[in-house]
């Protein structure tokens, strides 16, 4: 009797260490996350640069389509209002002066407020991927921020020709991937919401019309899917008329970039950087979409003639513009692993009890 209680003390103490440690490694890999998140939209804003004048868009000159998308204008005002923040700017410019050499020569009040902005979004973007990675895949919970950072960083850090940013790039990834994934979840009502807060971000929220008609067909629940997509109809068709009409006056660039597009595909100093796109990993996503489940499958569908008309209008080296799609790419190459690579192998060793004879 007193060996058996001996043991079962014993391994009930192995047991409380691997729970202790368990607890310990989910603090380091959120704590490390942090850092991650914070060097990648670091090194976003300060290895590239802003195609527009950030001045001129939050006064609201700036060239169409970027005019309107006015979600960061008021941002950007209230920062050039506040004397507190433009204070906060004159420090930060110094000590980046002294310390760091970077693409920017000085940091604008703009500017500054366009980073903070971005790290904020991008921090709610990996927390939500986290989250659900905890809910979803709770073996490698860690799997779907590592993989939204790892191809944000190649798409949007690591790139040779293009090294563009714009203030709504980050804020408006955040909400359209977080509705995304809440897509895939058939949560209607929250999706209704995020994209009305995105609206102003980017006119491409409305690329959750066909994926939302998807996965609600995919789902069984159609009526849902159509009433919302109706919903969001109703609101972005008014909306854009009065961006069109607001900015008439404003010079465009607005258009399908054909001769670009050809030369591109034609030389092959460009190819590398194309196939950057999410990260080099978009084709082992297609190639393994056959064990996600249908709903997820259904999403991949509705996804594709918006990445198409994406391809039209945008200039492919240009690998950003694949940036909205990232947080739930991530989502989807995490169920993709975890199907392939079954859970019980991302677990600890099961603790075996050993039996001694005398």
């Amino acid at each position: 009797m007193d060996r058996w209680k001996a043991q079962h003390r014993s391994t009930n103490e192995v047991r409380k260490g691997a729970a202790r440690s368990g607890r310990l490694s989910t603090g380091i890999g959120f704590v490390l996350l942090l850092l991650a998140t914070i060097h990648c939209a670091a090194s976003l804003f300060f290895v590239n640069y802003s195609y527009l004048d950030l001045k001129a868009y939050a006064n609201g000159s700036e060239r169409m389509p970027y005019q309107g998308r006015m979600g960061m204008m008021p941002v950007l005002r209230l920062a050039e209002r506040s004397p507190e923040f433009v204070a906060m700017t004159a420090r930060v410019d110094r000590s980046l002066a002294v310390h760091t050499r970077s693409a920017f020569k000085s940091v604008s009040v703009e500017e500054l407020a366009s980073m903070i902005a971005g790290l904020v979004s991008l921090l709610a973007a990996v927390s939500v991927a986290a989250v659900y990675g905890w809910k979803r895949f709770r073996p490698a919970w860690w799997l779907p921020p590592a993989l939204l950072l790892g191809m944000l960083y190649v798409t949007q850090s690591a790139r040779y020709e293009t090294t563009l940013w714009y203030p709504y790039d980050l804020p408006h990834a955040a909400l359209f991937g977080t509705a995304c994934v809440l897509v895939m979840e058939g949560a209607w009502v929250p999706v209704l919401l995020l994209f009305l807060a995105d609206i102003p971000m980017r006119e491409t929220g409305i690329f959750l019309v066909p994926v939302c008609l998807a996965v609600g067909w995919a789902r069984g629940q159609m009526r849902q899917a159509a009433t919302v997509s109706a919903l969001m109809l109703a609101a972005w068709i008014p909306f854009r008329l009065y961006v069109r009409h607001r900015f008439a006056a404003n010079p465009s660039e607005l258009g399908v970039h054909w001769h670009s597009t050809l030369e591109v595909i034609l030389n092959p100093v460009h190819w590398p950087q194309i196939a950057s796109a999410f990260g080099f990993l978009l084709v082992p996503l297609c190639l393994a979409n056959g064990v996600l489940s249908r709903a997820q499958r259904a999403f991949m569908a509705g996804a594709l003639p918006c990445l198409l008309v994406t391809l039209g209008f945008g200039v492919w080296p240009e690998t950003r513009i694949f940036g909205e799609w990232l947080l739930p790419a991530a989502v989807l190459l995490t169920a993709e692993a975890m199907a392939i690579f079954p859970p019980r192998m991302l677990l600890p060793v099961p603790i075996k009890r050993v039996v001694t004879r005398d």
